[in-house]
Parts: C-alpha cells; sequence; structure tokens
C-alpha cells in the first residue's frame, strides 16, 4: 500500500511548490517534503491515515523533488528575474 501512495505522489512536493506555493523559491519541493515529513509526525491525517504513512511517502518523494527541483532551476531563476524587473520598473 505505501508503494502505491509514494508511487503516486513521486514528485509531489516540486508540483505543489511551483502550482500552489512559492514558485520562485529554489528547491522548494524539497521544503514542501520537509513539512511534509514532520507534520507526519506530529498528527495523524484522521481516523483512516496515521501521520506516519504521510511521513513514509514524504520520505520517498523527497529525492525525487530534489531531481524535480534541480531540473526546474532554470525556470525558477527565470521568474525570479522576471520579478525583479518589474518590481524595479517604474
Amino acid at each position: 500500500m505505501v508503494a502505491l501512495i509514494s508511487f503516486g505522489v513521486a514528485g509531489c512536493g516540486t508540483i505543489t511548490n511551483l502550482a500552489e506555493g512559492d514558485p520562485s523559491r529554489l528547491y522548494g519541493g524539497v521544503v514542501v517534503d520537509s513539512v511534509y515529513v514532520a507534520e507526519g509526525f506530529r498528527e495523524p491525517l484522521g481516523p483512516v491515515c496515521p501521520g506516519f504513512l504521510f511521513t513514509i511517502c514524504g520520505v520517498i518523494d523527497m529525492p525525487l523533488s530534489i531531481v524535480g527541483d534541480t531540473l526546474t532551476v532554470p525556470w525558477v531563476l527565470a521568474i525570479r528575474s522576471n520579478s525583479t524587473e518589474h518590481a524595479t520598473s517604474p
């Protein structure tokens, strides 16, 4: 079951960061996975899913997020560059 869940969340930290988080944050997917791991230790995700499953999925996903975040570094830097140009233009 854990294998099925982890397969479904492969690279999920990177995708979540780019879609819903701060896409200008370098290695934001790893940060998202770190939060998943920490939160999994603190509280269960309801009566059906104990928190340790969430933690396991975050740990399994983290190497994939490292790869995904590394591949998206040029895109993140372009986003940062564009936001800096817009902030400094009159």
